[in-house]
């Protein structure tokens, strides 16, 4: 298999960090998943990512670095597309061309945010992406778990998104990107 055996990962939060820590360091194997610094909790994280991503996709297209790059910003009170348009604004600010459809850079935006897919695996299927549901600090990697579980079957195609999760079924496709 011809795979790029480095992941960076850019995102928001401890959270969003530890669950695709997991998924592609022990569900696919990467050899090396480097997570960027994260925001001081200073600001908007969706403001610390927009800022970041057009250098990050900088290197990341750089032939030297073998390497995918996945992106995680939570929706919150904006829709999915909205915060993809926020984050293809940010590139063409930086005028650095949009990601190409054969590019391994993924872009994972849950709808409100990462929790509420992490609350729905865990046994609350009433979950709703229109409501903020309670951070697991502390337990961040207990917490990552099902929603891996799920994020994997989702990515090979083994199993459908929960229709109360429209967000974690668009961020599966963009996984599809990766090798």
């Amino acid at each position: 298999m011809n795979r790029k055996r480095t992941a960076v990962i850019l995102c928001e939060d401890k959270q969003a960090s530890t669950l695709l820590y997991q998924y592609l360091k022990h569900e696919r194997r990467f050899k090396h998943v480097i997570v960027l610094p994260l925001p001081a909790g200073e600001g908007c994280g969706s403001q610390y990512v927009r800022e970041r991503f057009p250098g990050e996709l900088r290197k990341q297209r750089d032939k030297a670095v073998a390497s995918v790059l996945v992106v995680h910003t939570d929706a919150d009170n904006r829709t999915v597309a909205e915060r993809k348009q926020e984050l293809a604004a940010a590139l063409a600010r930086e005028e650095v061309a949009p990601r190409q459809p054969g590019e391994p850079v993924a872009l994972v935006v849950p709808r409100w945010e990462t929790e509420n897919w992490l609350h729905h695996f865990l046994d609350r299927p009433a979950v709703t992406e229109s409501e903020r549901y309670p951070k697991f600090s502390g337990e961040e990697a207990r917490a990552a778990k099902p929603t891996v579980a799920a994020l994997v079957s989702l990515v090979d195609g083994s199993s459908n998104a929960p229709k109360n999760l429209p967000s974690i079924e668009e961020s599966a496709l963009e996984l599809r990107r990766l090798p």
